[in-house]
């Protein structure tokens, strides 16, 4: 396993993100986790792009792939010295309240992930406005349309510019 592979791992320990991949609600986690991860600052070298659930990258998903791969054969993956350097644990302390969904949000985890993330990146990658961002959350994910005031509030708690509304 790679350093690169290591660093996916120890990022999403650190932000409480499970990297088992095994359900579409689990990929999509990892995707808008490290998504929002490099929008407050940590690049990675993901390059991200609009897709069917808001943000992805091929790139990260083939490296969560061999991040799995390597759960069972590679003993770096259990390599118990690794840590994050203590730059990027400040950077991922300052995302992961924005990681966590209100209570008043009745959807899963990996739907407020996806409804964080899209509405970060329909504002600040795609340059829309919020009405542009709000008519894209409706027609595409109407089942999130009801809590984008819910996601802009914690994105725009959050002190880091890049990710805040």
């Amino acid at each position: 396993m790679d350093n690169h592979i290591l660093a996916l791992k120890l990022i999403l320990e650190h932000l409480g993100i499970e990297p088992s991949i095994e359900t579409v609600d689990q990929r999509k986690a990892v995707q808008k986790a490290i998504y929002l991860a490099q929008r407050a600052g940590l690049d990675m070298g993901y390059r991200f792009s609009w897709y069917l659930m808001g943000p992805y990258c091929s790139s990260l998903a083939k490296d969560y792939y061999s991040l799995a791969d390597a759960k069972d054969s590679d003993p770096m993956y259990h390599n118990q010295d690794a840590t994050l350097i203590d730059s990027a644990k400040q950077v991922l302390n300052q995302i992961k309240p924005v990681l966590q969904k209100p209570a008043e949000f009745t959807l899963s985890d990996s739907d407020w992930l996806e409804l964080v993330a899209s509405w970060n990146y329909l504002i600040h990658v795609s340059g829309k406005s919020e009405q542009e961002a709000l008519e894209t959350i409706k027609f595409e994910k109407p089942r999130l349309a009801e809590f984008v005031e819910l996601a802009k509030q914690k994105l725009r708690a959050n002190r880091t510019p890049a990710i805040s509304a």
